[in-house]
Formats: structure tokens, sequence, C-alpha cells
């Protein structure tokens, strides 16, 4: 009987040891998945922006139907070229509208997973500055917090401002109290 037990102890023992290192190996190799994935998001991100800048730079210039037949087929000079240039563009409101009927640039925001719903009201959310228009870098940033859904950190961001404008904001009214009260 005793000998049965010990049997049956170390056999469960051995069966946890292989459960073990089963999750062990797999939570290397999910690791190491995440780490490929966000690397190649980091490539798709790069990839897909730069289309959008060639986009841009195309619909700024009349020129969009160039842009679909010779799609990204470009050296590095020729990118470093296009990113000059566009770092010169201000994005106006007249120009994004025409951006937002254009159906490469909704597919680009989809493939960039920037909601739907963020489409309409995108330039005023992109023009951060409040200058009524939008520069590259303005853009490729705002693009960059629009992708996917609101996390928490984000949430918890937007709290942490909110507070401090508000005490801003009393601080502001307390110092104008004090200087009517001098008057």
């Amino acid at each position: 009987l005793c000998a049965t037990f010990f049997i049956t102890f170390g056999l469960f023992n051995v069966i946890v040891a292989i459960f073990v290192e089963n999750v062990v190996a797999a939570a290397r190799t999910n690791e190491v998945l995440v780490k490929r994935q966000r690397s190649r998001d980091k490539v798709f991100f790069a990839n897909k922006m730069t289309q959008l800048v060639e986009l841009i730079s195309a619909v700024e210039e009349d020129r969009v139907a160039e842009v679909h037949s010779k799609r990204l087929q470009r050296s590095s000079t020729a990118r470093a070229e296009l990113f000059k240039r566009a770092a010169q563009i201000e994005i106006t409101p007249q120009l994004f509208e025409k951006l937002r009927q254009n159906q490469a640039f909704a597919d680009l925001c989809t493939d960039l997973e920037v909601a739907d719903e963020d489409h309409f009201n995108l330039f005023e959310t992109l023009d951060v500055d409040g200058s009524g228009t939008v520069d590259i870098e303005e853009f490729v940033e705002g693009i960059a917090k629009l992708r996917g859904g609101a996390r928490r950190s984000d949430i918890i961001g937007v709290s942490l401002m909110v507070q401090r404008l508000i005490i801003e904001t009393q601080e502001s009214f307390e110092k104008i109290i004090e200087l009517v009260g001098r008057k």
C-alpha cells in the first residue's frame, strides 16, 4: 500500500513537471511571437504611413492617379525626397476634405485601425495646436495615437491632464480675484 502511494505520488510529480515545462516553453514561444509581431507592426505602420504621406502629397499636387499606378516602388532616396517634400505640406481643412473623399485614404485609415467614427472629426483631432492646419509630423503622431481602441493609459493620461487643467484654472481664478480685490 505504501509503495503504491509513493509510485502514484512520483507519477503525479512527473506529470506536473512535464506540464510546467510545457507551460514555460509556451510562454517563451509566446514572448518571441509577441516581439516578432511588434516588430512587424512597426514595419507595417511605417509602410502604411509612407503610403499615406505619398497619398497626401499626391492629393496636394492633384496627381492621385499617378500614385495608384506606382504604389511604393521607390528607392530610399526617392522616399527621402518624398518626406522632404511632404514635410513642407500644411494640410488645410480643404485638403483634408479631399483626402477624406479618397477611397485609398479610407482604406489606409482602416488598415491603420483608425475607427470609422473618428474619420469625420479627424482633422480637428489632429490639429492639436489649433492652428487650422496640420503638418505631417502632427498627422503621423496623431494617427499613431488613434490606432486601436482606447487603452487604460490613454484614459488615465486624459484624466491627469484634466486634473492639471482644473488646478491651473483654479489658480488663475484665484490670481484674478486677488488682482480685482486690490483695485
